[in-house]
């Protein structure tokens, strides 16, 4: 239902001009500090339904990416694999600013001080990756040749793509 969802709000982007579309894949849900302080791991690293359940949706999104190159053929799609594991240099111990407890684990505590060091973590409060973790996605997902990572286009390539059609 989710990627009928969003398959409609793609053409509608469709028919106002967009022809150039990067959708990314939810990452893995199971693995931000809130997922695990809610629900445990049980001798996991991270959440496992909660990751099933994000990988569930984006095994759908790739066949929709696929059908809308072969629909719509005058626009580019690609399928972006969104994860902030991949970036190991990162802590992923704990978030950057102090969550609260109880119902709001997600978020930075009012007038909490963040951490020292933003750039050595991965997610800024119990959800949210910092600028850290987005960078070195976003810069794996420009040049990347991983078909699992990418597909069938990177950015560089979409980018590529786009200034073709503009000369």
């Amino acid at each position: 239902m989710l990627v009928r969802q969003f398959a409609h709000q793609i053409k509608d982007l469709y028919k106002t001009g967009a022809r150039i579309f990067a959708l990314i894949g939810l990452g893995q849900l199971g693995c931000t500090p809130n997922a695990i302080a809610t629900h445990g791991t049980n001798d996991s690293l991270c959440v496992t339904k909660l990751n099933d359940a994000a990988f569930l949706f984006n095994q759908r999104l790739i066949p929709l990416v696929m059908a809308l190159n072969s629909k719509l053929t005058d626009a580019k799609f690609s399928y972006l694999n969104y994860s902030p594991m991949k970036v190991a240099q990162l802590s992923f111990e704990s978030p950057c600013c102090k969550t609260g407890a109880g119902g709001n684990r997600e978020l930075c505590i009012h007038h909490s001080k963040p951490c020292s060091n933003r750039k050595q973590y991965a997610f800024w409060d119990g959800v949210h990756p910092t600028d850290a973790s987005n960078v070195l996605i976003a810069k794996n997902l420009y040049g990347t040749r991983s078909f699992s990572d990418a597909r069938p286009f990177n950015i560089q390539s979409l980018a590529r793509k786009s200034s073709d059609d503009l000369i």
